[in-house]
């Protein structure tokens, strides 16, 4: 089956290994500051009193000294990762790390955790490492045909292009659809106006907020609810994916620039763009770049 099993270029795997490695990088690193209490006994831990579908399973915190062990652990098989150093082995371990962080606290897991599991879960089954990565400079790799021959990984990019059409389109369904929680964004005009105006509130955003009159948030509103439920067929119809890339680039910075804590959560979605890029775009980016080192 072509549409799952197609072969491409590894060029695109290997440049969202990277960006996903300093992306993860990135979002745990405020948290690993306070280590003690987000991953000790120190820290103050949600018990799970029942069943939960959630996070079946609770784990118990360490003791400062062992969690600052699992940190250093993170920090080195994250670098291995992005690096491209023993890329499986590293993948591998960073998952399970991930797994067990993630896992420790059902508070301090978001979206990303989730997304990162499954994005480092697939990636174990690819050659992410095969270019761009340490491990092919140690194995003295040039650029030649082996090396740029294309790759079975077709179901890793038809499965990250999936998730980020269903991250837009379900996010755009719960704003219209009734029920608890739901369909506030037709019943009200002021719901992104307040959204914004509280905790995640940027300086920009209260400059907006202070300069923007409510007929612009509600256009702004019906704009960002258009597009959400419209990137599927932006992204889809060939034609029309450049408007989608652009557009969806300018939505997650538009949210990370008014919205603080989720700056990770929109570089994460951008990185996910990477796989409706055409392939062969990488390998020229290569290829110039061979070139000019020459």
């Amino acid at each position: 089956d072509r549409f799952w099993f197609r072969e491409l270029p590894p060029h695109p795997l290997a440049f969202f290994r990277i960006v996903s490695g300093l992306i993860l990088g990135y979002y745990m690193s405020d948290k690993f500051l306070l280590y003690r209490e987000f991953l000790s006994t120190e820290g103050y831990h949600l018990p799970i009193l029942d069943s939960s579908f959630f996070q079946p399973i609770y784990i118990e915190p360490l003791p400062p000294q062992a969690a600052l062990i699992v940190v250093w652990l993170f920090i080195t098989f994250l670098i291995m990762f992005t690096v491209g150093f023993y890329t499986r082995l590293s993948t591998i371990t960073l998952f399970l790390l991930l797994f067990y962080i993630s896992l420790l606290d059902l508070v301090s897991s978001y979206t990303i955790n989730k997304l990162y599991l499954v994005s480092l879960f697939c990636l174990i089954w690819t050659p992410c490492g095969k270019i761009w990565s340490l491990d092919s400079y140690l194995e003295n790799k040039k650029y030649t045909e082996s090396l740029a021959k294309p790759v079975s990984y077709g179901w890793v990019e038809r499965l990250f292009q999936v998730t980020l059409i269903l991250q837009y389109l379900i996010a755009g369904l719960a704003k219209i659809l009734p029920g608890p929680g739901r369909g506030d964004w037709v019943k009200r005009t002021d719901v992104l106006f307040t959204q914004i105006g509280g905790l995640y509130q940027t300086p920009f955003a209260y400059w907006l907020m202070n300069h923007l009159s409510m007929e612009g948030w509600v256009i702004m509103q019906y704009l960002a609810l258009s597009f959400e439920l419209s990137l599927i067929f932006l992204l889809i119809i060939p034609k029309l994916r450049p408007i989608g890339i652009m557009g969806g680039i300018i939505f997650a910075l538009f949210i990370a620039a008014t919205m603080h804590m989720l700056l990770p959560f929109s570089l994460q979605m951008i990185s996910f763009y990477i796989f409706f890029l055409p392939p062969h775009w990488f390998e020229k980016i290569h290829i110039d770049f061979k070139i000019h080192a020459k």
